[in-house]
This record gives structure tokens, C-alpha cells and sequence, in this order.
């Protein structure tokens, strides 16, 4: 080989060789831990609850000062207990939202949540891990006319198009009293139509009686079913209770149809159908009244 021709394999061979890419870094993992230590003025009408906690923040890397932000809603106050590079700690009071799902109302369940992201860092420089043994619910905690059932924490991964950010979720349950609920949405209602279903045993020539006692139930119903929903926020759907009320509606007014249709025939003195329509409604508007509030109840 001409050794002039060797010089340029020689060159290639003392040149150095770029360096291969690093690897990427892992995101920074956050355990976070919110420990409940009261709830309060939750309102159905807004759907916005104050809740204090202990919040917890511990990493392996320096966690930055602000951190965090509440995704629904705002905090309060935020009180820095312990406050190292790799762990903080805050008492935060916060007034936060949240979405209700009102159709079991008033049996209703509700998760009141507080959701927790970082400000700037998506999930491919921050991801958040739940840490059970700074989370949980003091056993003092109570909200009026409410049972609490649980609390817990989770992680989601919320996606705003561009990037995505890991989201911390901590969730306290409750469940209305139910024996709160019968005694005041449905025990007053069944008094309503059993009022109602009275006027059936009246006889036809008690006709003008038996029309005040199914016209006052009516009208008693309509103005409580007022008063029971006047304590939610308008929605598009029916709740329980409306069903509930509806299911009501539909036993009084065959009630009053009864009786209107009886006080035609006194009024022409057919004595044989007025009797013929006494013994029907009294036969036929209790069962139908039985498979009404069961289709009510059934659909929940």
C-alpha cells in the first residue's frame, strides 16, 4: 500500500470518539402524607369545604421551597413545621371545591378531595408517592350530620395536552345519617299520603270531606318537596328524593281523580257507579301506590 494512502486511516484511528449521550435522569420521587385534622363548613349548595392537615413531603433529593399547589381550590394559611432540604412538613388550612354527585340525595356519599400538584415540574421530573404512615384521619374529626367512613390516598397522572403532571389525591368519605334522612325527608312525606290513602275509606256520600283530605295532601307534598330540595343547589337530573316526591304526586292525584269522578256521579245521583268507583279507587290506588314507590326505590 502507498504510505501516502495510510495517513488518513491513521488520523481516523488518534481521533477522538464522541461521547455517547448520558442517560436521563429519573424524575424525583415525593412521598406525601396528609394527615385530617378537622373538616368543616361543607356546603351542598357550592359544593366548597375548609379542611386542616398536616401535610408531609419526603424525597431522596432536595425538595424546592413551594413545592405544591391546590387544584381545586386555594389555601388559607400554610404554617412550615419542619423545613429541611429532603423533608417538610406544613399545617395547612384550605378552602377547596368539589364536584357533588347529588342523586342518592338524601342518601348521599360524597368524597371530599384534595388534589396536589407540583407547580412547574411535570411527570418527567417529579413524580408523587403516597406515604401511608404520614397519612390518615384523627379520630376526633366529625362533620355535622355526617358519618365519616375512611380516608385515603392515591396517585393520578393528569394530562394537559402538552404535558402531563403527576397529581396526589387524598379523599375523605362520608355518607349522610340515614336515620337523619328518614326522620326528616320521608317520615313527614309518608304521614302526607297516608293522609291521602285515608280518604279512600270515606263514602261516597262523604264525598266533599274525602276532596279537603286529598287536596290538602297534595298541596302538603308539593310544599314539602319544596323544603326538602331547597337544601341542594339546582342540577339536571332527578335526585332520590324527587323520584321519592314524584312517586307521591302520582298516588294523591289518583286520589283526587277518584274523587272528582265520584262527585260526578252524586252530583246525578247514580248511586250504583259512585259505589262502583269507591270500591275500585280503594282496591287499585293502594297497590299501585306499593309499585310506584318500589320502582322509586328500585331506580336509586
Amino acid at each position: 500500500m502507498n504510505p501516502l494512502l495510510a495517513i488518513p486511516f491513521a488520523l481516523a484511528a488518534l481521533a477522538p470518539v464522541p461521547a455517547a449521550d448520558p442517560a436521563p435522569e429519573p424524575p424525583q420521587v415525593v412521598e406525601v402524607g396528609v394527615y385530617v385534622m378537622n373538616v368543616g363548613k361543607f356546603e351542598l349548595a357550592t359544593g366548597s369545604f375548609t379542611i386542616d392537615f398536616y401535610l408531609t413531603l419526603k424525597s431522596d433529593r432536595a425538595i424546592p421551597d413551594g413545592a405544591f399547589e391546590f387544584m381545586n381550590g386555594r389555601a388559607g394559611s400554610v404554617d412550615a413545621i419542619v423545613n429541611e432540604e429532603k423533608h417538610k412538613e406544613f399545617r395547612v388550612l384550605a378552602n377547596l371545591y368539589q364536584n357533588l354527585d347529588l342523586r342518592a340525595y338524601p342518601f348521599d356519599r360524597h368524597k371530599l378531595t384534595v388534589l396536589l400538584e407540583n407547580k412547574s415540574r411535570d411527570n418527567t421530573s417529579l413524580v408523587w408517592k403516597v406515604s401511608d404512615a404520614d397519612s390518615g384521619l384523627d379520630p376526633e374529626v366529625t362533620v355535622v350530620g355526617w358519618d365519616l367512613t375512611g380516608a385515603h390516598g392515591r396517585v393520578d397522572v393528569h394530562d394537559y395536552g402538552d404535558k402531563k403532571f403527576s397529581r396526589f389525591v387524598y379523599e375523605v368519605e362520608l355518607r349522610r345519617i340515614v336515620l337523619t334522612s328518614i326522620f326528616k325527608a320521608f317520615l313527614p312525606a309518608f304521614f302526607i299520603v297516608v293522609v291521602g290513602l285515608l280518604s279512600l275509606l270515606m263514602l261516597p256520600d262523604k264525598v266533599i270531606p274525602r276532596l279537603g283530605m286529598a287536596t290538602s295532601a297534595l298541596l302538603g307534598t308539593v310544599m314539602f318537596h319544596l323544603t326538602v330540595t331547597s337544601q341542594i343547589p339546582p342540577v339536571g337530573y332527578l335526585t332520590f328524593a324527587d323520584r321519592f316526591m314524584i312517586a307521591s304526586y302520582v298516588v294523591l292525584l289518583g286520589c283526587l281523580i277518584s274523587t272528582v269522578v265520584l262527585m260526578r256521579h252524586n252530583d246525578s245521583k247514580d248511586d250504583a257507579s259512585s259505589m262502583r268507583v269507591y270500591r275500585i279507587s280503594l282496591r287499585v290506588i293502594p297497590p299501585a301506590a306499593l309499585v310506584v314507590y318500589g320502582v322509586a326505590i328500585l331506580t336509586r
